[in-house]
């Protein structure tokens, strides 16, 4: 999924079905988001592999992972990539209380000068999953 430069997207291209043991929320795969049924404690997570990043990078570029409420930006990941031309995998993980009916989604970021690619796609690498605890 493509995330061009200084702009938040919302992963929504999952190859996997996203994981949810909650008792029957809704997942909008056009959207990338999820609605919690009940309100309670959950663990809410994402891992993705950036594709080989390419081109001239920033000086101090960095790509990360977050969660979004209800369209509000939460827990960002943020890291330096290691090296040009090679696979990065970040995850981001929350337990948080959520209220019935707010929407989880988890969204992407960088900042490296060119437009980069999150293979939320990769099913070995990725997945969105949103667990109820209590």
């Amino acid at each position: 999924q493509a995330v061009p430069d200084n702009l938040v997207v919302v992963l929504n291209q999952w190859a996997v079905t996203p994981t949810f043991n909650d008792g029957g929320g809704t997942y909008s795969s056009a959207a990338g988001t999820y609605t919690v049924p009940v309100t309670g404690l959950y663990q809410v997570g994402c891992r993705a592999r950036w594709q080989v990043f390419t081109g001239v990078l920033a000086a101090g570029a960095r790509f990360g992972l977050g969660i979004q409420r209800n369209g509000l930006n939460t827990d960002l990941v943020l890291q330096e990539p290691s090296l040009l031309n090679t696979f990065q995998v970040q995850e981001v993980t929350t337990v948080q209380k959520f209220t019935a009916g707010e929407a989880i989604g988890c969204f992407a970021f960088q900042d490296s000068s060119a437009a980069q690619t999150v293979g939320a796609g990769t099913a070995s690498n990725s997945g969105f999953w949103v667990i109820q605890l209590r």
